[in-house]
């Protein structure tokens, strides 16, 4: 909960798996994770009656924080999987989606990550979001917040697919980070492949060795 800390904590072997917040050591997370690792195979599966969105990390789904590092001195090694039609998708090595500072993180997983969206009630305002990165999906800073996000390692392997159904789209995908926003990144490095499969008819696809879209 909020303002709560994880602090040492391992998950050795075996697999966690869930169909909306995925995570090695937490699903959701209000409070800040140290010092954590994970080797587990971690994967998302589908959810028949709730397609809205599905985010999965390594260490957390989803990190959010009032102030200071949300995710620091974690090493994820295990796998990361998802297959969905969730309309927003958030896949990091470490973190789906992180709003707040990170630091000292290591991925050394292989991120896969097959996002297929469709609807029969989609108008033509409907955009459909797709991030994934060997450390975090998307990572924002509230505007209060200022700080040094650094010491990034990624090491492995991200493939992304993300076929849209629909007219909009955006697919972004990082070897270290797929979105940032509003952050500053030092000492970021990726040693693993990024292949990344955008279909759509108004796609808009951003792939980098490090960062999707900054």
């Amino acid at each position: 909960g909020k303002y709560s800390l994880i602090l040492n904590s391992n998950v050795i072997g075996g697999s966690v798996g869930a169909s909306f917040y995925v995570g090695g050591i937490a699903g959701y997370s209000a409070g800040q994770i140290r010092g954590c690792t994970n080797s587990a195979r971690i994967f998302a599966f589908e959810n028949p009656t709730d397609k809205t969105s599905a985010y999965i990390g390594g260490i957390v789904a989803y990190s959010t924080v009032n102030a200071g590092v949300g995710v620091g001195n974690c090493i994820n090694r295990g796998s990361i999987e998802i297959e969905s039609s969730a309309h927003w998708s958030y896949v990091g090595g470490i973190v789906g989606e992180v709003d707040g500072n990170i630091e000292n993180l290591q991925n050394y997983g292989n991120v896969s990550s097959k996002i297929t969206f469709a609807s029969e009630s989609a108008n033509s305002d409907w955009i459909a979001y797709s991030y994934v990165g060997g450390i975090v999906g998307y990572h924002s800073l509230p505007r209060k917040f200022s700080g040094d996000n650094r010491d990034l390692l990624n090491e492995g392997n991200i493939l992304a697919v993300f076929d849209n159904k629909i007219e909009n789209g955006q697919f972004m995908v990082g070897g270290v980070v797929g979105c940032s926003y509003r952050t500053t990144i030092t000492n970021a490095l990726n040693r693993g492949s990024v292949v990344a499969h955008g279909f759509g008819k108004l796609m808009k696809t951003f792939v980098g060795g490090v960062i999707g879209q900054a």
